[in-house]
């Protein structure tokens, strides 16, 4: 982050939640990139891509679920609220966490459809579930 200018004060508490925060957020999204690329959803960060190699650790291969994806969205809006975000120097940090945000948006807002969609064929075909 330091090859961007975006330094943080030493033991600044803010700091350290925005950081965790957004390794958790990176480190979910990583196995997904391709799905939200497939969609025309761009998220910035490209340089945080394959950290999580599922098939090296002999895992199944991750799925994107709706409410995994809300609790990373609410995650980083609630960071995004602080008011540290007024200082000058954090703004294109900020965007591209507001851009991420947007991205995963729209991608759950992609998902909820399709779950709707599909409960709905289901109850027109009496499929139980």
């Amino acid at each position: 982050m330091e090859d961007h200018n975006w330094k943080f004060l030493a033991n600044d508490k803010n700091a350290d939640c925005i950081v965790a925060t957004l390794v958790d957020v990176l480190w979910y999204l990583d196995p997904h990139r391709e799905r939200f690329k497939e969609r025309s959803i761009h998220l910035p960060f490209s340089q945080f891509n394959n950290y999580y190699d599922w098939k090296a650790q002999k895992k199944p291969k991750p799925v994107v679920k709706s409410a995994d994806l809300k609790d990373r969205m609410d995650e980083l809006s609630s960071i995004l609220m602080k008011p540290w975000w007024k200082n000058d120097h954090v703004q294109v940090l900020k965007a591209k966490m507001d851009q991420m945000l947007d991205g995963m948006a729209k991608y759950h807002k992609y998902l909820n459809r399709n779950n709707e969609c599909n409960t709905e064929r289901r109850q027109q075909e009496g499929i139980v579930v």
